[in-house]
């Protein structure tokens, strides 16, 4: 039997130093402290209760609006923190037993330069001007909603998860309205979000928080918690809102049947499938919820017809590409499942218990998902998320090779406990595996602090241990544990952070991901971002410092990083350039491959490489950014560039290219790799889109295409068509089909 707890080893020492520093930090951190004269400014509204409602269409001269309450007390956070908002604007909110309506009226004195790109809906809307309402209905200070229209008529909604303004689950859905209009001197946003699409208690007050953000000037104008370190998505800083008294429940059912036809070529089973036939399949969810907070689903043959194809990546490392989770179904509640802190500092997840995309995925093939069930919201002071799959078996050849995966239960359970605001503890627990039949679990425990209030920024400490079984070979079961701890403090104009992970050569989460296994690794970032006082030209200046160090269980170094950000800069108008360089080293106890005919000797190689970009603001019709690498790769050399360019004439129009290639030169062997993009989108209006997307990179020497409609009859009730195609290289150069399939699909929403 391995060690459990910690992974074993003499030299830790610097892991268990991080993980007690967090601990203690959690103990001894100070209670908040008193909000500023400027802060503690009431910050109150109360919607006028109206009959008949308005018509959500971007007009403003609906009776409804004439009588509603008025907000016009805005102040710029940024760039010129503390002023009032120039130019104005004038918010308006009502209601009835139906809904809540707020309409922003801006005012632009200058309509020529308004940026406005984007009415596809959940698009970026970046730089877009735009308009942004925060919604608390549970008075936490932590979770909300949130909600966005751009000047262009582009729509977004988000759950702001409660663990920072920066967790932002942007796959959350919801049934509600939002209409923009743009006049000669100003433009409208008109919302209405009705309160059988919200979750909230019997009490009377709310809280709320408004923005525009003018992409003229790139300037945010806010209601409440108008100061820089904040953002709207700060709860604790909104205001509130009051009135909201009397709302009569809704049963809160919810039925979404899907029906679709499908075309495959070549047919999974050609015994079951002719070639040329269509097939129907048809489905659903039956969401329920419980009380105000607490949401049971029940899907049959769950389908993702209509998720958008990943983007290739073409990987010179000896660690798998870890591709991040697309499905609408597992990203609705996806923040209730995060456990510890999702990923490392460079986005990508290094140990973790659950990943969603080892459920109904194997190398790219869709596993059926005949049977799920969902529980997830809160009850009282607990946060709760369970989710249980039953999956079919499939079969399926790979290289020549035929893969079988069984059918299997899984379970995956995530509760925790909110002790105050500020502290949380949970546990995870997954049962299952999805490819093979043994018996195998895992389960863990996470701390989690959040002091909102530090130094003008927030600090966060989080510390998290786990143990995975599984049935081993004939000697017994095998288990493994794993453990990491971090804490960050991020201001304004600083953010640093010290982190440990560390995991045993034993440790395999069935239904979760390991990077390196049986290795450490003790990281820090710190960055600099100052600002130069009344600059007319630059908003912001960058320099950082992240190294890394990954070591074996017994403390001896296996690879490390020095990643340096030499200068930075941001402009007023959005550009912003770089320059950085990389110090590694890497010791290889086998060679490995990173492209067919390339090898990289066993033994240890330091290299360093420099790198420059320079990105074009998106407040322009055309937009782009290109970067240059050069320097060592191993025991050889690299160069490497990319080219990312976007034309978008008018908010219906857009078109982008990407562009890279790395050229890499070795003592045995050299090779050149190449990937490009090219996608295309047009919105009809911003409920119809049609967008496609062409991939192509000559490591794989093959060509995807993925065409997409998309219409939203309203909230909840789609139709969807896709067709996705793909084309491999034959020896004499030209490109031959390799798969092809056709959906068209049907969702429709039923709400009682």
């Amino acid at each position: 039997m391995t060690s459990l707890w910690p992974p074993t080893g003499g030299r830790g020492i610097p892991g268990l130093l991080s993980a007690g520093l967090v601990f203690t930090l959690m103990l001894a951190a100070p209670a908040p402290a008193q909000e500023s004269p400027i802060l503690a400014r009431p910050r109150v509204a109360m919607p006028t209760l109206t009959t008949p409602p308005p018509v959500i269409d971007g007009d403003l001269s609906d009776a409804a609006w004439s009588q509603a309450a008025v907000i016009d007390a805005l102040t710029e956070v940024d760039p010129s923190e503390g002023i009032p908002a120039d130019p104005p604007t004038n918010i308006y909110l009502a209601r009835d037993a139906q809904a809540l309506y707020i309409a922003f009226e801006c005012f632009e004195p200058n309509p020529e330069a308004m940026v406005v790109q984007d009415m596809k809906r959940d698009g970026g809307m970046s730089e877009d001007e735009s308009i942004k309402v925060v919604l608390d209905t549970f008075s936490t200070g932590k979770t909300g909603l949130f909600f966005v229209v751009s000047a262009a008529g582009g729509r977004m909604d988000a759950l702001l998860t409660g663990k920072g303004p920066r967790s932002v689950n942007a796959s959350w859905d919801t049934a509600w309205n939002g209409r923009s209009r743009i006049l000669a001197d100003r433009w409208i946003a008109e919302l209405a979000i009705p309160f059988a699409s919200l979750s909230f208690p019997p009490d009377d007050i709310w809280r709320i928080n408004f923005e525009r953000y003018h992409g003229a000037r790139r300037a945010y104008y806010r209601w409440a918690g108008a100061e820089r370190q904040y953002r709207i998505t700060t709860i604790s800083k909104a205001g509130e809102v009051s009135g909201l008294a009397g709302i009569p429940p809704t049963a809160g059912i919810e039925v979404v049947p899907y029906i679709k036809g499908q075309h495959i070529w070549p047919p999974a089973d050609a015994a079951d499938i002719q070639v040329d036939d269509w097939r129907a399949e048809f489905g659903g969810d039956l969401n329920w919820k419980i009380t105000p907070n607490l949401r049971a689903s029940l899907s049959a043959n769950t389908d993702f017809a209509e998720t958008e194809v990943d983007a290739r990546e073409i990987n010179l490392t000896r660690f798998p590409t870890f591709f991040p989770e697309k499905r609408d179904f597992f990203l609705q509640d996806a923040n209730l499942f995060e456990f510890g802190w999702e990923s490392g500092f460079r986005g990508r997840p290094r140990a973790v218990p659950f990943v969603s995309r080892r459920i109904g995925l194997s190398a790219g093939h869709e596993i059926p998902i005949e049977l799920a069930g969902l529980l997830a919201g809160r009850v009282g002071s607990f946060d709760l998320g369970v989710f249980t799959a039953h999956t079919a078996a499939l079969a399926y050849e790979d290289d020549g090779a035929m893969i079988s995966v069984p059918a299997s239960d899984l379970i995956v359970a995530r509760p925790s406990w909110r002790i105050s605001e500020a502290l949380t503890i949970g546990a995870a627990l997954t049962h299952g595996s999805p490819d093979s039949t043994e018996d195998t679990s895992t389960y863990g425990l996470d701390i989690n602090y959040l002091y909102p209030d530090f130094a003008a920024g927030d600090i966060k400490l989080s510390a998290w241990g786990l143990i995975s079984e599984d049935e081993g070979d004939a000697e017994g079961r095998t288990s493994g544990g794993a453990w990491g701890a971090r804490g960050l403090i991020n201001t304004t104009d600083w953010f640093f952070a010290l982190a440990s992970i560390s995991s045993d050569d034993s440790f395999r989460p069935a239904l979760g991901y390991v990077q390196r296994p049986g290795e450490r690794n003790h990281s820090a970032r710190l960055m600099w971002t100052p600002r130069p006082q009344d600059s007319s030209s630059i908003r912001r200046f960058r320099l950082g410092l992240a190294p890394s160090m990954w070591t074996d269980a017994a403390g001896q170094e296996i690879s490390r990083n020095i990643s340096m950000d030499l200068f930075g800069i941001e402009w007023q108008n959005g550009d912003s350039c770089g320059i950085e360089i990389d110090l590694e080293r890497d010791r290889l106890t086998d060679p490995f491959s990173p492209v067919d005919g390339s090898e990289v000797p066993a033994g240890t190689h330091s290299w360093q490489t420099a790198s420059v970009d320079y990105s074009w603001s998106r407040t322009r019709p055309i937009s782009g950014s290109v970067s240059y690498e050069q320097g060592g790769y191993y025991n050889g050399d690299i160069k490497g560039f990319s080219a990312s360019g976007a034309w978008i004439p008018n908010p219906n129009t857009d078109l982008s290219l990407t562009v890279s290639e790395n050229r890499v030169s070795l003592p045995a062997s050299a090779f050149t790799t190449r990937l490009g993009t090219l996608s295309a989108g047009y919105s009809f209006s911003p409920d119809t889109r049609l967008e496609s997307f062409v991939q192509m990179d000559n490591v794989t020497d093959t060509l995807g295409f993925q065409g997409r409609l998309r219409w939203t009859i309203e909230d909840g009730r789609e139709l969807f068509f896709v067709a996705n195609s793909n084309w491999a290289e034959t020896e004499s150069g030209a490109l031959a089909p390799t798969h092809q399939d056709y959906t068209i699909k049907l969702e429709y929403t039923l709400r009682f």
